[in-house]
């Protein structure tokens, strides 16, 4: 598995995570999405983006996990960002006071995967 964290300030008026602001462009100019997803599909590995939404003061954080399939088609469909809205739809990572509770992930990956080989194979039938 691999995942790619990032991270944006709600409390601070962000609204969304751009692919130009928060994703970097290497020297050759080739953009992180372009390089994360070409190592995953080198390696095999199943990939995620987390997104930490920072609350503020006195608020939990909130972290969602979005299948990095989705985040490379939005990419590839020249999408300028993704909301907090659309991202708060993704799996939830709770949190035990500053730690992230992993075991609540379980369920909700093997669904995403299941998904995932059911289009592959609507997909290659098509």
């Amino acid at each position: 598995m691999g995942i790619e964290c990032k991270s944006i300030s709600v409390e601070k008026g962000a609204s969304a995570l751009y692919f130009k602001q928060h994703f970097i462009v290497d020297k050759k100019g080739k953009h992180q999405v372009e390089r994360i997803s070409e190592f995953l599909r080198q390696t095999g590995r199943r990939g995620f983006l987390a997104v930490e939404l920072r609350m503020g003061g006195g608020q939990s954080k909130q972290t969602y996990l979005i299948p990095w399939d989705i985040v490379k088609k939005r990419y590839q469909a020249k999408e300028v960002k993704i909301s907090v809205e659309q991202i708060k739809t993704h799996i939830e990572l709770k949190r035990r006071s500053k730690t992230y509770n992993c075991a609540s992930l379980l369920e909700p990956l093997r669904k995403t995967r299941m998904d995932s080989l059911k289009n592959q194979s609507t997909e290659t039938t098509r």
